[in-house]
């Protein structure tokens, strides 16, 4: 039976009430501050869990729109390097000597071969 108007009685099995005893006797507290902490972190957990699980969520959502602009930019490199490539810009022929000097240089005697 309650001791006062403010509190209600709980039925718990007599295994769990006996473990609850233990923690309340090693830590100097009631059991009723014992299931009381019980409660409250476990109500504290299940609120961090869900704002984790919340933020994940958001996290997801943000790493595939940053996906999709990687891809995007990507797409755009290649295109650009396509259409710039060296041997088709005549900036790169004045450099290089053009093609056909490049060209010669890569058919010229191979080192090791006299």
């Amino acid at each position: 039976m309650p001791r006062s108007e403010n509190r209600k009685s709980l039925e718990v099995p007599t295994a769990v009430y006996e473990q609850l005893q233990v923690e309340a006797k090693r830590d100097g507290r009631t059991v009723a501050q014992v299931v009381m902490d019980l409660i409250t972190d476990g109500r504290d957990a299940r609120e961090h869990h869900g704002r984790v699980v919340d933020e994940l969520h958001e996290n997801r959502i943000e790493m595939e729109r940053m996906r999709r602009q990687v891809a995007e930019l990507a797409e755009l490199v290649r295109g650009l390097a396509g259409a710039t490539s060296p041997a088709s810009t005549p900036a790169s022929q004045e450099t290089t000597g053009g093609p056909k000097k490049a060209q010669k240089k890569s058919l010229g005697a191979m080192p090791g071969s006299n």
